[in-house]
Formats: C-alpha cells, structure tokens, sequence
C-alpha cells in the first residue's frame, strides 16, 4: 500500500513539476513576445517620423540606424531576400522578427522601411557582381582618394613636352658636365631626389 501511494505522489508531483514548469515558459514566452512588439511599434514610429538613418546596403543586407527608448542607439539589419530583420546593439541580437513576431507586424516594418528608405535601398551599384549602396560607395570612393591625393603628389605632363630619359641626362653629364644641362633637364632630375 505504501508503496502505491509512494508511486501515485511521485507521478502528480512529476506531473505537476512539468505542468508549473510549462506554464512558466508560456509566460516567459508571453513576456517576450510582448517585448519584441513594444520594440517592433517603437522602430516603425521612429522609422515614420525620421529618427532612422540608413547607412548602406551590401548585396542583400541594409542597415538602418535608429534608437530604442530601452535600448538607445542600435542598427537594424533587413535581409531583403528573407524578410527578416534583426535590431543589433553592441555587436550582439538584442531582437528578431524570427522570434515570435506577429506576422502582420513583421509586414507592416517592411512596408514602413520600404516607404521612407526604399529610394536609398533601391539606388546600388554593381560592382563585381555585388550589390552596394550607391550613396556609400561615393562616399567611401571620395574619402579614398583624398587620401591619396594627400599622400601621392601627381605630375601631369604636358603630351606637347619632350620625353626626358634618366640614362640620356646622364650620359651627357658624363660627356659634357652638369653645366651642360639645361634648366628642363636639372627640373627633371630633381624630381628624383629623396
């Protein structure tokens, strides 16, 4: 006898311990999925009323900075061939539409980004079969080469101006003396000194 209520006991409470522990994951599930929602609605709001700023887009993927009241400053990462987006704060997943999003407010964020930043993700350029923003690439383009332009003084030569060759200005210092040189010929080798 004892043994039977020994056994009955432990299969309620076993039961009871999966079903307690079951309805605290349907609440935490509950808890997040309201979470995911608030941050959802605060990202289209602020997308509507433009405090978004779309960075760039590679291939299939667009960034979009904005800030979260609970989170502050973070980027959304749209995957266009999926229609998935991800809110990214510090390099880590804070929020996915993967993650228990209403299906009709995962559309609604698409739609909303499409409207306000549609023209900036739409408007890329090939380049070597990839896809990239236009308005990014300009910009990286134009900073690249004020680089270099600082950093690489270039000579343009008049096509009108006589060919000068190292080895012939030698040749005549040589035969004739450094005086012999003329000022076009001393112009040239000085641009050979260190």
């Amino acid at each position: 006898m004892n043994i039977i209520s020994f056994s009955t006991g432990f299969i309620i409470g076993l039961f009871t311990y999966h079903l307690c522990k079951m309805v605290v994951n349907k609440h935490k599930i509950l808890i997040r999925r309201k979470e995911i929602l608030k941050q959802f609605n605060h990202l289209i709001e602020n997308i509507k009323l433009g405090k978004s700023k779309f960075k760039t887009r590679i291939k299939n993927t667009v960034l979009i900075e904005t800030s979260l009241d609970d989170y502050g400053q973070v980027m959304l990462v749209f995957l266009l061939d999926r229609n998935e987006i991800s809110i990214i704060k510090d390099d880590k997943c804070i929020l996915s539409s993967t993650e228990n999003l209403d299906a009709s407010k995962l559309l609604e964020t698409v739609s909303t980004i499409n409207k306000h930043h549609g023209k900036f993700i739409n408007d890329v350029v090939d380049v070597m079969g990839v896809k990239v923003s236009r308005l990014d690439l300009e910009k990286n383009i134009k900073q690249h080469y004020k680089q270099l332009n600082q950093n690489i003084k270039i000579d343009i030569i008049d096509s009108t101006q006589k060919e000068l060759d190292i080895d012939q200005i030698l040749d005549k210092i040589n035969l004739t003396g450094l005086d012999s040189l003329t000022q076009e010929e001393l112009n040239f080798l000085n641009k050979f000194k260190p």
